[in-house]
């Protein structure tokens, strides 16, 4: 059996992007100008959306033509068909965590903690398969 592939991060497996939707339709247009991603994941639902928004236009097809997933749940998947594959996980844990890190900068502690978070990927209709 094979070793997995390694996909080394770089500006086209991670863009660097103006964060406003100008810039966010910028950086779409550039994944897709030479060689189309066939997957991309969105970090929160609103780009989850505009990507969907993007993708429509210019006539390319989930999950036909590129896989898409969130980074996030939102309750208005509930509403999407294809349905939408995506990440849950507790964010009042995350915020807990922020405020116990402010708490301790406050009182000049370090803290470098990490912790860990459960997520669940929910599986969606908006995962094709990779073309050849």
């Amino acid at each position: 059996m094979s070793s997995p592939i390694a996909i080394q991060p770089n500006r086209y497996h991670l863009p660097n992007w103006e964060e406003d939707k100008d810039g966010f339709e910028l950086c779409l247009k550039s994944l897709f100008q030479f060689t189309p991603p066939t997957g991309l994941i969105a970090d929160e639902p609103a780009l989850y959306f505009a990507t969907v928004q993007f993708l429509l236009h210019q006539g390319i097809r989930v999950p036909q033509d590129v896989s898409l997933a969130c980074a996030d749940h939102d309750p208005h998947f509930s509403w999407c068909k294809p349905s939408v594959a995506h990440i849950t996980w507790n964010s009042s844990l995350v915020a807990k965590r922020v405020l116990l890190w402010t708490k301790h900068l406050a009182q000049g502690k370090q803290d470098r903690n990490l912790t860990f978070i459960q997520t669940k990927f929910v599986d969606g209709q908006t995962l094709g398969l990779v073309r050849a």
